[in-house]
């Protein structure tokens, strides 16, 4: 996280957090009938146990995996959620997934 995440009050923070989650419940709900049920029950326990980067990772790769199968929306709201959570910025899987998300959407895929 950023400096500017650090100077953020206590309830800033949740309220910081529970975008990210509402962002990724979101896109998961977009697609819940198009993921196998193991993928939906994964992201939604990691959301449930607040792991937050674990259910973004998860969605994210098979998100990307579909493609242009899922709702642009869901994609949308992912790379939104991974630009808060600073994987544009960040090193390894979660950038590289953040990266790929960017350039679907960017191709219109």
């Amino acid at each position: 996280m950023s400096s500017s995440f650090d100077a953020l009050s206590w309830s800033e923070r949740i309220a910081f957090w529970q975008d990210i989650e509402h962002k990724i419940d979101a896109a998961l709900r977009q697609c819940e009938g198009r993921l196998a049920a193991e993928v939906v029950k994964e992201v939604s326990d990691y959301l449930e146990h607040n792991e937050l980067g674990l259910a973004w990772e998860t969605l994210a790769g098979e998100l990307l995996a579909l493609g242009a199968v899922l709702p642009e929306s869901a994609r949308q709201l992912m790379l939104e959620a991974g630009t808060r959570m600073g994987f544009q910025q960040a090193e390894g899987h979660a950038h590289a997934l953040w990266r790929d998300m960017q350039a679907l959407l960017s191709h219109g895929g």
